[in-house]
């Protein structure tokens, strides 16, 4: 195989990719909102990292996010200010005392009871309660749902 028919075969192989694509582009649609998702929820927020090595003024811009920009840059000022306080390490301290008890005490719980109510022996106590579980479900649902939509002028976020 010479020089020419290897480029011939790789731009045989790139249109062919080329029009594979063409021919699926409505699938890669399906793609837009998943990836604007991971865009939003994951790449943007970093942009607020940047306020702890800044001296954040909300005013200082036109919009919160030109703020950030406006701000002046301080480094570790933040971070030395909070680790030279003599209270941090109690503060440090409380934390993971309350992370450890959280863990220990509160997470075998749901699975303990899941235990016993998997071992029990009623089957009308099992489906009773796995009906009153969705009930729970539906009714936090329908709480949140109020909340959010109960006064459009009072926005719960707000």
């Amino acid at each position: 195989m010479n020089q020419v028919e290897k480029i011939d075969e790789q731009k045989s192989a790139k249109n062919k990719k080329i029009k594979e694509f063409i021919e699926r582009n409505s699938l890669y649609l399906f793609l837009i909102p998943a990836l604007l998702l991971v865009f939003v929820f994951s790449y943007l927020p970093m942009l607020g990292t940047v306020i702890a090595f800044k001296d954040y003024q909300i005013f200082a811009g036109k919009n919160p996010i030109d703020a950030i920009f406006q701000s002046k840059w301080v480094g570790f000022e933040h971070f030395n200010k909070i680790f030279s306080n003599p209270e941090f390490g109690r503060a440090l301290k409380n934390t993971l005392i309350i992370s450890i008890y959280k863990i220990v005490f509160l997470f075998p719980i749901p699975i303990i009871i899941a235990i016993m109510i998997t071992d029990m022996k009623s089957a009308w106590y099992k489906k009773n309660n796995s009906n009153s579980n969705i009930f729970t479900t539906l009714l936090i649902m329908d709480c949140c749902y109020l909340d959010i939509y109960s006064n459009i002028r009072t926005l719960w976020f707000n």
